[in-house]
């Protein structure tokens, strides 16, 4: 807000990215509008870049556009460039890149979680390779999730039904996201009337 009220003391390029993160707070088309005519003005702005590939990725679903903005964001010029290439891991995951994907991950393990860097092996179906970048590492709210929805995928409906309710009986458990997650997981093994077995302990967690 400061910034944007000393717009007219501000650099054209400094004040079109103010410009844009205010255009952020509104309607999705306007700020990319916006992402992309700073980009385009200013091709080495790595701000810019990363921005417009965010907007990218979480406003359009525009995972090729967004890759090309992120590669140019993740240069080695960029002091900041972790971050894009962390982003470039998630969108190389979405355009089943995995190959690149687990690159990506691998080169943002100081910032990025274990259960991304295990996830372009288990979409694979590459357990033991998935379970073996999971590691040791602390269990985690996400990871505990990863590793339900892991064992739903082997066909290990029991170990994922107790997986969850192990994190429910947690007093420090993030309830809302549990909740979501549950009635996600009971919505996808099949339609709300079914009576598949184990179908009704899920949606119990969810309530």
């Amino acid at each position: 807000r400061i910034a944007a009220s000393a717009r007219d003391r501000l650099a054209p390029r400094d004040a079109l990215y103010v410009e844009a993160l205010e255009a952020s707070l509104g309607p999705a088309g306007t700020a990319l509008e916006k992402w992309k005519q700073l980009t385009a003005l200013y091709p080495d702005f790595f701000p810019g870049d990363g921005a417009y590939a965010m907007s990218l990725y979480e406003q359009a679903n525009d995972y090729p556009a967004a890759i090309d903005a992120a590669t140019r964001s993740a240069s080695p010029k960029n002091p900041h460039s972790i971050t894009s290439k962390h982003l470039l891991g998630i969108l190389y995951l979405g355009s089943e890149r995995y190959k690149e994907s687990a690159d990506a991950f691998a080169e943002t393990h100081t910032i990025s979680v274990t259960q991304f860097r295990a996830a372009p092996y288990a979409v694979q179906r590459d357990y033991e390779n998935a379970q073996r970048t999971l590691g040791d590492a602390s269990a985690s709210f996400g990871r505990r999730i990863f590793e339900a929805v892991i064992d739903i995928d082997q066909g290990r409906l029991g170990a994922s039904l107790q997986r969850l309710e192990k994190i429910k009986a947690d007093p420090g458990r993030d309830e809302r996201r549990l909740r979501a997650v549950s009635a996600s997981i009971a919505s996808l093994l099949a339609p709300p009337k079914s009576a598949s077995p184990g179908l009704a302990d899920y949606g119990a967690i969810a309530k």
